[in-house]
């Protein structure tokens, strides 16, 4: 549907000229409004939860573990940076089906973006370290090579005791059975101890494995900077300083149309139109104003002499007709309002010898049957 003729578009399809200098002086200002804002830099790092070290084939459930690991570790930068410094913005966040964890710091310059960045991810690496009490491997294995010299020398004794047992088996008697009884203590100490380092020798590499290779983080890309706002902030304020100066072109066309259009009258300078009817659409009288007197029938207008009403059935002076009044004027006269003149009955043309003429009236036709004479 086409726009009327005072529309606000049509008013600036008029005056099309006031977009054209608006909108670019306004898209100009915003450009440089974005220039006056500083710059957002943005820096990243990236960590690995299993550095692939250990193939997730050969432990069950590894690459789900691994996972969850880097969730849980994402969560935990994002509400550990809710009291640092406001004016550097930290975010982590784990790339979909896989263990890499993404630290991202947005920070007013390109040196405080990538410093936040290898901080966080040094925080992060020392904390998971001490989240593991006793899972050290070199302290695993110093304590596995004791349990070794211990099963050695277990293992040397029970040798000893076993030569001796057999040069006394032959005497016979009390040192004997006393040889035995001590190479049955020594094979009990050498499979206690034997246990021991196999216990030892499997956390060891259980640790090597499967816990550090799943648990410790390793630094995939170190952080550098990969970016910063100042041609998103360009494009967004001069797309609003464009849209602002379209408005403002609108505005003023809609402003000069109103002024340029005719005045409308006022309504007390409007013609008013009359009032029909009879007396009762006659303005009404103030208070404290007198009566008029209804104004006569002409003489012009009376009823003849034979159509005058009896002395007996006159109607008294307060009920007379509303065409008559007192002194004789017409109500037209008294209420300004205009009376149909009374129709004159028709007249049959006559001839010279008094006969009606019928050449002239056709006579009307019947609408019924004829009937019989």
């Amino acid at each position: 549907m086409a726009a009327s003729a005072r529309s606000p578009l049509a008013a600036l399809r008029k005056r099309w000229w006031l977009a054209l200098i608006l909108c670019p002086l306004g898209a100009a200002l915003g450009a440089g409004l974005a220039t006056l804002g500083g710059t957002h830099y943005t820096a990243e790092t990236r960590l690995a939860v299993n550095d692939g070290s250990v193939p997730a084939e050969q432990v069950p459930g590894l690459a789900l573990a691994a996972q969850e690991l880097a969730t849980t570790y994402a969560r935990w930068i994002n509400n550990s940076t809710a009291t640092e410094d406001p004016g550097i913005k930290i975010t982590a966040s784990s790339i979909d089906q896989s263990s890499i964890l993404r630290i991202v710091a947005v920070a007013d310059s390109e040196q405080a973006a990538v410093q936040a960045a290898k901080s966080k991810a040094d925080a992060l690496t020392k904390k998971v370290q001490e989240a593991k009490p006793g899972s050290d491997p070199a302290q695993i294995l110093k304590e596995y090579e004791d349990a070794a010299r211990q099963v050695a020398a277990a293992d040397n004794r029970v040798e000893a005791l076993t030569t001796q047992t057999d040069t006394l088996r032959n005497r016979g008697g009390t040192a004997y059975e006393n040889a035995v009884a001590q190479l049955q203590d020594a094979r009990t100490q050498l499979d206690v101890v034997t246990i021991k380092a196999d216990s030892l020798r499997d956390r060891y590499n259980r640790v090597l494995k499967d816990d550090t290779a799943a648990v410790d983080l390793s630094v995939v890309r170190e952080a550098a900077v990969t970016g910063n706002d100042a041609a998103a902030r360009l494009q967004r304020y001069g797309a609003l300083g464009f849209v602002l100066g379209g408005l403002l072109a609108l505005v003023l066309a809609s402003r000069q149309e109103r002024a340029a259009a005719p005045a409308r009258p006022s309504a007390a300078a409007r013609p008013t139109r009359p009032q029909r009817g009879g007396p009762r659409t006659a303005p009404q009288r103030s208070a404290g104003q007198p009566r008029q007197p209804r104004p006569q029938r002409p003489a012009t207008q009376q009823r003849p002499a034979d159509q005058q009403r009896p002395a007996d059935q006159q109607r008294p002076a307060d009920k007379q007709r509303p065409g008559t009044g007192a002194g004789g004027q017409p109500d037209e006269q008294r209420w300004g309002v205009p009376q149909r003149a009374a129709r004159a009955p028709a007249q049959r043309p006559q001839t010279t010898d008094g006969a009606a003429r019928t050449d002239q009236v056709p006579a009307r036709p019947r609408l019924g049957p004829r009937r019989a004479p």
